[in-house]
């Protein structure tokens, strides 16, 4: 997975920013800490309201999104598929440029979020994507829409909080897609484990 190449930007309460995790910092012992270990070096990430990481190219962050191109690389021919939240781009810009991928429709909430990262995959892609705002938990299949494979990620924590969400959406797209797969749905199942 490749990082993204975003500018810096803020569009409401919302901003792309660049950070750098120098050696022994104390943000990289944190996330570390949470089993989200970072390596010394700079990342982008998207921020709400000033101190909510949204989403970063953060090594972790592209694991998590790693079975997303292992799948769309493993299509057979050219596919469509549809990602629900945005967030800094890095799945869309990862599976866009391949040609086992024809088209990629994505689903997101936040107009200001469009403003800041959409310009940027829209002038590298061209009407190989396209975007809808919408909120996904309100977003019904229309007549004859389908896709090779959906990917959700519209979440901001792991937490078993987000799996009757999960099952919504799984339900409703189960016909309109052979496989679909949310973000961190196995750690957010393990951490039903750990509540009391």
């Amino acid at each position: 997975m490749n990082k993204v190449n975003l500018p810096e930007g803020k569009a409401g309460n919302y901003k792309i920013e660049k950070f750098i995790v120098p050696e022994h910092s104390l943000e990289g012992f944190r996330l570390q800490m949470q089993g989200r270990g970072i390596k010394p070096g700079e990342y982008t990430r998207l921020v709400r309201n000033n101190y909510v990481t949204v989403m970063s190219d953060t090594p972790a962050e592209m694991q998590d999104h790693r079975v997303v191109v292992n799948i769309c690389k493993s299509f057979n021919t050219p596919g469509n598929v549809l990602i629900g939240g945005l967030g800094i781009g890095m799945v869309l810009d990862n599976i866009a440029h391949l040609d086992t991928v024809n088209h990629v429709h994505v689903l997101e909430l936040s107009q200001e979020v469009i403003d800041l990262v959409w310009p940027t995959y829209k002038a590298k892609y061209g009407d190989k994507i396209t975007i809808e705002k919408v909120n996904v938990f309100e977003r019904k299949p229309k007549l004859g829409e389908k896709y090779d494979y959906i990917w959700w990620d519209v979440w901001d924590n792991i937490t078993s909080d987000n799996l009757d969400q999960f099952e919504t959406l799984r339900r409703r797209w189960c016909r309109r897609t052979p496989k679909q797969d949310f973000w961190c749905e196995k750690e957010c199942k393990r951490s039903v484990m750990y509540q009391y």
